[in-house]
C-alpha cells in the first residue's frame, strides 16, 4: 500500500424532517513515507427519506462552524501525496455545451454545474498550493455563477433563485479586490510586457510587492472559502438545480433555450454598442466604465454561443482581445498610481514611460474596437 489513512471514524445517525442521515466525522491524516496531509471531513449520507434533508443538515453545520464544501476524496488526497500536486489552471471550455434541443432549465442547470466545478477545483488548488493565480479563477467562477442566475432569472423566476441572486451579488463584491491582485501579479510577472523596464527600478518593484502582500493579508482568501456565505451559496446552488423550484412558479422552463437566446444576446450587445459608440473616441476612463458590462455580455455569449456554431468565434475574437487590453490597461493605471504614491527618485522617468505605454495601448484598443464593431452578429 503506497499511502495510508490514519484517522478515527465517528459515525452518528441523525433524524432530520422524517429522514435518516448518517453523519461521519473523520479527523486524522493521509500519509506516505515522505509526506502527510490532514484529513478533517464531515460526510453526510442519506439512508432514508428526502434528499432535502441533506441540505437542511448541511446548512445547520455551516452555520455552526467554519466549513467548506469539498469534492476531493481521501483517495484523491492520497494520490496527490504520492505524485505531488501540479497547480495548473483548468480552463473553462470556449462555450458551454448546448444543443438546439436543450431546454431552458437544462441550459441553466448546466451553467451552474460548470461554474461550481470550476470554483471547487481552483479553490482546492489554492488551498493545497497557495498559488494566487487560482484566486482569479475562483473570482471568475463566482461572476459566472452570478451572470448565469441573472440571465435566466426572468424566465425561471422563483423566490429561491431571487435569494441566490441576492447572495451572489453580495459575495461577488467580496472578490472585487481580486482585480487589483491580478493587476499586481501581471506587473510583477517576468513574462509581462513591463518586466524589462520595471526590473531596472527595484524601488517600484518592492513597492508593488508590498501592495500585493498587503492585499493578500487584508482579504485572507482561505478565510473567504471557509466563511459561511461561500458554502451557503454552493449549497443553495446545488439545491436549486436539484429541486427545480421554478416549476411551481414559471411556465417557460421547458421551452428550448434557443427561443430566448437571440433576444438575450441582442439585448446585451445593443447595450454594449450604446455604451461605446463608433464615432466617439474612448479614453482609459471610458474603458474602465464599460468593463463590467462587456464582461457580463461576453459571459452571456459563453453561456449561449454553442447554439450558433458558425461565425461565433470570429465575432467574439476582437471583443476578447479588447478585454485583454482592458486587463493591461488596469495594470498600467495601477502602475501610474503606484509611481505617484511611492515617491521614487525615478518618478518622472517612470511616469513618462507609463503615459507613453497607456497612449500606445489605447490606440491599439481603439483599432480593435473599430474591427469588433463592424462584425456581424452570429445569432
Amino acid at each position: 500500500k503506497q499511502f495510508s489513512p490514519h484517522f478515527p471514524r465517528h459515525a452518528y445517525v441523525v433524524e432530520v424532517n422524517h429522514s435518516t442521515v448518517e453523519v461521519v466525522l473523520d479527523c486524522g491524516e493521509a500519509a506516505t513515507t515522505k509526506a502527510s496531509s490532514p484529513i478533517n471531513e464531515i460526510e453526510l449520507e442519506l439512508q432514508k427519506g428526502d434528499i432535502d434533508s441533506l441540505f437542511v443538515l448541511a446548512a445547520y453545520i455551516n452555520n455552526a462552524m467554519n466549513v467548506r464544501l469539498s469534492d476531493v476524496s481521501k483517495a484523491a488526497q492520497g494520490y496527490q501525496l504520492l505524485h505531488g500536486l501540479t497547480a495548473k489552471i483548468r480552463p473553462l471550455p470556449n462555450f458551454l455545451a448546448l444543443s438546439t434541443e436543450t431546454t431552458t432549465e437544462e441550459a441553466f442547470c448546466s451553467a451552474i454545474q460548470v461554474a461550481l466545478a470550476h470554483w471547487q477545483h481552483h479553490e482546492h488548488m489554492f488551498i493545497e498550493s497557495g498559488s494566487i493565480k487560482m484566486l482569479a479563477e475562483v473570482a471568475k467562477s463566482v461572476r459566472l455563477l452570478l451572470q448565469s442566475v441573472s440571465l435566466y432569472l426572468p424566465v425561471l423566476q422563483c423566490p429561491q433563485l431571487l435569494s441566490l441572486h441576492k447572495r451572489l451579488t453580495a459575495y461577488a463584491q467580496q472578490w472585487g479586490w481580486q482585480d487589483d491582485l491580478q493587476s499586481l501579479r501581471y506587473l510583477l510577472s517576468k513574462k509581462s510586457l513591463f518586466h524589462k523596464t520595471l526590473s531596472k527600478h527595484p524601488a517600484i518593484v518592492s513597492y508593488l510587492q508590498g501592495r500585493k502582500a498587503g492585499l493578500l493579508h487584508a482579504h485572507d482568501p482561505a478565510r473567504l472559502f471557509f466563511d459561511s456565505p461561500a458554502t451557503e451559496i454552493k449549497l443553495q446552488a446545488i439545491d436549486v438545480i436539484n429541486a427545480s423550484p421554478w416549476r411551481k412558479e414559471a411556465t417557460g422552463y421547458q421551452l428550448p433555450v434557443l427561443d430566448h437566446a437571440k433576444g438575450w444576446l441582442s439585448q446585451g450587445w445593443q447595450t454594449v454598442q450604446q455604451s461605446m459608440p463608433v464615432n466617439k473616441p474612448m479614453a482609459p476612463a471610458n474603458y474602465s466604465a464599460v468593463e463590467m458590462l462587456l464582461r457580463q455580455t461576453l459571459w452571456s455569449g459563453f453561456l449561449l454561443g454553442d447554439l450558433f456554431v458558425e461565425e461565433r468565434g470570429n465575432f467574439r475574437a476582437p471583443w476578447l482581445d479588447l478585454l485583454t487590453g482592458i486587463d493591461e490597461l488596469n495594470a498600467l493605471l495601477m502602475l501610474k498610481r503606484a509611481v505617484q504614491d511611492a515617491e521614487l527618485e525615478s518618478q518622472a522617468e517612470l511616469s513618462k514611460w507609463t503615459s507613453e505605454k497607456l497612449s500606445t495601448l489605447i490606440k491599439v484598443m481603439e483599432r480593435t474596437r473599430a474591427v469588433a464593431m463592424q462584425k456581424d452578429i452570429y445569432w
